[in-house]
Formats: structure tokens, C-alpha cells, sequence
């Protein structure tokens, strides 16, 4: 049986926390121009923030994830609160963009 490199799971870490915080980011760069469009609708500024806002959250999270793994000691048990943290605020905002659609269905 062939010996997995340890290194190899920290890359597969960092690469999808690194996914997830460049569609948090998309999707905040998506709301812009609705906003500059429409300067008065506080919601969509309220949207952006929070998406850049989870991108750094993201960010962050995934360079502490990082950081643990690549350590030469075997990395202990991981608290669930980053993971919950950024998965309660993309569920939220989703609702809240759902929200906003139908808010603004023609």
C-alpha cells in the first residue's frame, strides 16, 4: 500500500478553502454594479458587505487551517466553529439573496 504525503492534505485544504473564498468574493463583485445602478437600495450595499465579508472570514479560516497542517506534529482535534461560522453566513446569504430577487422580480 503506497504511503500518502502528508503534505498533500494540507494543499487539498488550502485549495478549497481558497475556492470557497473566491466565490464569497464573486459574489460580492456580482452586487456591484446593481448597486451603482441603484444607489439608494441599502439591502444590496448590505449584501456586498457581507459577502466580502465572508471572503475574508474564508480567508482567514483557510490560512489558519493551513497553518495547523503544515506543522511537522500531528495536528490535534479542530474546533467546528470556523466551518459552522462560514457555513451559517453563506446560508444566510443566500437567503437574503433570494430575498432580494424576488424583492425585485418584474
Amino acid at each position: 500500500m503506497a504511503r500518502l504525503d502528508p503534505g498533500l492534505q494540507a494543499e487539498r485544504t488550502a485549495i478549497a478553502w481558497t475556492r470557497t473564498a473566491a466565490c464569497c468574493l464573486a459574489n460580492g463583485v456580482l452586487f456591484i454594479p446593481r448597486y451603482l445602478r441603484d444607489r439608494t437600495d441599502l439591502a444590496v450595499l448590505l449584501l456586498v458587505a457581507m459577502a466580502f465579508a465572508l471572503a475574508a472570514v474564508t480567508f482567514v479560516t483557510a490560512r489558519r487551517r493551513r497553518r495547523t497542517l503544515t506543522r511537522p506534529e500531528r495536528p490535534g482535534p479542530v474546533s467546528a466553529r470556523p466551518l459552522v461560522t462560514v457555513a451559517a453566513g453563506n446560508a444566510l446569504f443566500g437567503v437574503l439573496f433570494l430575498l432580494d430577487l424576488l424583492a425585485h422580480q418584474p
